[in-house]
């Protein structure tokens, strides 16, 4: 760092030096060591009037990431002067990384005055990267507007996401809270409502994954940007908006592209899309890919052309708000929901449930919201997990008894009605150490649970549970559901004759 600092003050290779340097402060350790070296600031902050444009656009950006003495007044002056188009948006960047209190309303009225531009074409991508650029600013210091969501009353066309394996499940549970005369069906992405309940359903139904707004559209996107951006105003897109929330214009989005694009390729291409948006919308709908409401989901079809639907952000789902710890392996608390309602047909009230390897407990939580549960278990290996299945627990108001043990050297009095268990994924273990661990399992599995009772497994080794089927005679395979293909996952329910 040191060497660094003082080549640039010595005047060698200045812009090379400066980019380094930049490049280390993105680490605060790095930070802490520059400012043990009590650099001469001023010295530093005057290179963002220096001729060459790249040593202005990486010093306003070390400057931001150390967030330096009168960082703010420097870049701002800089930022006024600034003629070259693509340090700029660096200008802002840094500007973003300090404390701009005091120049929030010019930078806002600089944002507006974009908004309102038509560009020329040269100037396009320039003007679209300060709006972004910009946005994120005054998002970061809530400067941006925000709105309440609301329901209006109205019939709007709601999806709500699942796996395949579960929509029909999910379609009875949507229809046990809609009118008799609204319209559902299975989707592709799951199930297709029209609805005025969307408060009731996105309630009380707990196994979905996402809520989207299906927009009316005639025909799919397909085209230029330009010409998706027109047909996509030409929807409900911005009534929907207005009559979904408690004041109208302008809404910040975002593009969310599922299809086979490269990330380089979807990158640019969700970047000009914005852009014209924001254009056809006359500012109405504006891009923001820090602080956003809207999410525009498109989803690529077969034909190359693009499904349109809707995530609007605030619409907040406190479905699962009892998860205050997860882990990096843990089931995200919807498929745990689904499985339950899957599963439905094999439960019974008053049961005594085990989850053999419960992680933070999240799917015998959501057993326990769906049934009556007389004795409730959990068991795992990690005391960190169960840790965060105890918080879980207490935050959900459901009484569970959580121990750090082995499943496969657990011991309990009680035989158990209902086994879950959501198995480890094969990550680096070998097929030896499998083996034995399904073995294990099994063994212990039968040895715990009632006659007649279930054991339910959630996995990707099609193979070790047949074989130690064969081998465990008194275990039969009653249901097996396939979850996802892709992945080869699935859901099997085992009866302890």
């Amino acid at each position: 760092m040191r060497m660094i600092y003082e080549a640039i003050c010595e005047g060698r290779d200045i812009r090379a030096n400066l980019i380094v340097l930049k490049n280390c402060c993105k680490e605060e350790a790095s930070v802490k060591e520059l400012y043990a070296l009590q650099p001469d600031w001023k010295f530093l902050s005057s290179f963002l009037s220096d001729p060459d444009a790249k040593v202005r656009k990486n010093v306003a950006l070390l400057l931001g990431e150390t967030n330096a003495p009168n960082a703010a007044a420097d870049l701002m002056n800089a930022y006024r002067t600034e003629e070259t188009r693509f340090v700029k948006p660096a200008y802002v960047q840094a500007l973003s990384m300090v404390s701009v209190e005091d120049y929030l309303d010019e930078l806002q009225e600089d944002y507006n005055r974009l908004l309102a531009m038509t560009p020329e074409a040269d100037e396009a991508k320039h003007v679209n990267e300060m709006k972004q650029a910009l946005a994120k600013l005054l998002g970061k210091n809530d400067m941006l507007e925000h709105h309440v969501f609301r329901t209006d009353g109205k019939k709007h066309d709601l999806i709500l996401t699942a796996e395949k394996a579960y929509r029909d499940v999910l379609l009875k549970q949507v229809k046990a809270c809609c009118d008799s005369d609204d319209q559902m069906v299975v989707h592709p992405l799951g199930v297709k409502v029209r609805t005025a309940q969307i408060d009731k359903i996105t309630k009380r139904v707990r196994m979905y994954r996402e809520a989207l707004f299906a927009l009316k559209i005639k025909e799919r996107l397909s085209g230029n940007e330009t010409t998706m951006a027109k047909k996509l105003i030409a929807t409900d897109f911005l009534k929907l908006l207005e009559d979904l929330h408690t004041t109208a214009d302008p809404f910040y989005f975002r593009i969310e592209c599922k299809s086979g694009m490269t990330l380089e390729e979807k990158s640019a291409f969700t970047k000009r899309l914005a852009a014209a948006i924001e254009t056809e919308s006359a500012g109405k709908l504006r891009n923001s890919t820090g602080d956003y409401e809207v999410e525009l989901r498109l989803v690529q079809t077969a034909d190359g052309s693009f499904f349109p639907c809707v995530k609007l952000h605030t619409m907040i789902d406190h479905r699962f708000a009892y998860r205050k710890v997860q882990t990096a392996a843990s089931m995200h608390p919807s498929t745990a929901a689904a499985i339950v309602a899957l599963l439905t047909p094999y439960l019974s009230q008053d049961a005594n449930v085990l989850d053999a390897m419960c992680g933070v407990g999240t799917l015998l939580i959501e057993r326990c919201k769906a049934m009556n549960c007389m004795g409730r278990y959990g068991v795992d290996i990690y005391g960190e997990a169960i840790a965060g299945a105890n918080e879980n627990a207490k935050a959900a108001g459901i009484a569970c008894n959580f121990i750090t043990k082995d499943f496969l050297t657990f011991t309990i009095r009680h035989e158990m009605h209902e086994v879950f268990a959501d198995m480890p994924r094969r990550g680096k273990k070998s097929k030896e150490e499998l083996d034995e661990l399904y073995r294990g399992f099994f063994d212990k599995a039968s040895e715990v649970m009632a006659h007649h009772g279930f054991l339910f497994i959630y996995c990707d080794e099609e193979g070790f549970v047949k074989k130690n089927l064969r081998l465990h005679t008194e275990l039969a395979l009653k249901k097996e559901f396939e979850i996802t293909k892709k992945h080869g996952i699935n859901l099997y329910v085992i009866e302890k004759k």
